[in-house]
């Protein structure tokens, strides 16, 4: 893209940018110089073809592919009746739990070391 800005457009006098072409050629048609409209059709169509061509690609390639519709499973708990019971024996957590008894390998605190 430089390399086409910069070395062939000073040669050429062409543009990269439709803008680019339609404002002189506008400017000058006004002030009364010699103009030649007969490339900006090139200027206007080669981005437009551009980007429908851009478009139809990622369209191809980003659009989801199609599948065969598979029968969609039951939602979850529509299965039937629950089977099994809680065990009731199993006692309840409490506010103590863990902190009654030692613990094997627990290091003293440093404050009850002798």
């Amino acid at each position: 893209m430089p390399s086409a800005i910069l070395l062939i457009g000073p040669i050429t006098g062409g543009s990269l940018n439709p803008s680019r072409t339609f404002g002189p050629l506008l400017i000058a048609t006004i002030g009364g110089g010699d103009t030649f409209w007969g490339d900006l059709p090139a200027y206007i169509a080669g981005p437009v073809i551009g980007g429908v061509a851009a478009a139809a690609a990622y369209d191809w390639v980003a659009r989801p592919r199609a599948f065969e519709p598979q029968e969609p499973e039951p939602a979850q708990g529509t299965q039937g009746d629950i089977e099994g019971t809680r065990d009731r024996r199993v006692p309840s957590a409490t506010a103590a739990q863990g902190t009654a008894g030692e613990v094997a390998g627990r290091r003293t605190p440093w404050h009850e070391r002798e």
